[in-house]
């Protein structure tokens, strides 16, 4: 137990700067600069959404989805649309990303939302980075589809890679969030 000096009080003690003590100073609201970084970019897209309080999920996902539809791919990017193993997806690939690596990438959401609208730009961005061609998968979502739907769609079309003759050692998967933890 730490004591004080003798004979002295809480309030003769000298304040921390950071301390609650500070009583009736009324402190400014913070002011956010310009938006100048690609992240504050993401924030101010994200805040124009309608909220999700009495829509269901369905119309929460198509919001989601015009908003980051309305975004162009990069130059030279190719999006082809898929079924890998009986799931949606699509092929992204930068224009010098090489056909014999793939990048199977599983979006985020909380696997109620998101999907390979929302995340081909990075998924192009990852392309492009990693010379790979991305698979960006568009695996089945709760509540309609629970537990293990997501997982058995990221295992089969990990399994569809398999079959069409790409290396194990050539699939490298990620994943943002819920995807991640796919």
């Amino acid at each position: 137990v730490r004591r004080r000096p003798e004979g002295r009080r809480a309030r003769d003690l000298p304040s921390h700067p950071l301390s609650v003590r500070r009583w009736g100073r009324r402190r400014r609201p913070h002011r956010r600069p310009p938006v100048s970084t690609p992240i504050d970019q993401v924030i101010q897209l994200l805040a124009a959404v309608p909220r999700a309080e009495g829509r269901t999920f369905q119309e929460a996902r198509g919001d989601l989805d015009a908003l980051a539809g309305g975004t162009p791919l990069p130059d030279g990017v190719r999006f082809e649309p898929v079924r890998a193993g009986g799931v949606p997806g699509a092929w992204v690939a930068a224009p010098d990303a090489s056909s014999d690596r793939v990048l199977l990438y599983l979006h985020g959401g909380g696997y109620t939302r998101g999907s390979v609208t929302t995340h081909r730009r990075l998924v192009a961005a990852l392309s492009a980075a990693s010379g790979a061609t991305g698979l960006a998968l568009d695996y089945r979502l709760a509540p309609e589809h629970p537990f293990p739907a997501a997982v058995d769609d990221a295992v089969a079309a990990y399994r569809w890679l398999l079959a069409r003759g790409t290396a194990p050692a050539s699939i490298a998967v990620a994943g943002d969030s819920a995807g991640g933890g796919l």
